[in-house]
């Protein structure tokens, strides 16, 4: 990871880790700001008592959270859209939010379900509204 991010060609780079320690965070944060890469260290557990580790520090600027969600019943048998909670955790100089996002739907971008996408800004309670 470090490696493509200090080459300043790339977009971004992406990288799957297991454990990212501060120091190795800082270098891949570092690194990242160096070039103006995006840098995203992906954190999977096989384990829920894994998922101690996500509590840790790291020089990262952000820190998101990605949970399954039930996919919305529809009105026929079958299984609907898949669903995400996606949280900001973490952000430096800014607020945390959650919200619902719906797999791609026909023309191949995300959705917020219906129940929070057409509700009224002032229901948002506080949250910020995208759309």
């Amino acid at each position: 990871m470090e490696e493509g991010l200090r080459h300043g060609g790339l977009g971004a780079v992406v990288g799957d880790v297991a454990r990212l320690s501060m120091t190795a965070s800082r270098r891949l944060h570092l690194a990242a700001k160096g070039t103006g890469t995006i840098g995203i260290a992906l954190r999977r557990w096989r384990r829920q008592a894994d998922a101690s580790d996500f509590g840790q520090p790291t020089a990262a600027m952000t820190r998101w959270r990605v949970s399954e969600l039930p996919s919305a019943p529809l009105p026929v048998p079958g299984i609907g859209r898949a669903r995400w909670l996606v949280e900001l955790i973490r952000a430096r100089a800014g607020e945390s939010f959650d919200l619902e996002l719906e797999a791609c739907d026909g023309t191949g971008h995300l959705g917020l379900p219906a129940a929070l996408a057409d509700r009224p800004a002032t229901a948002a309670g506080g949250h910020r509204a995208f759309g």
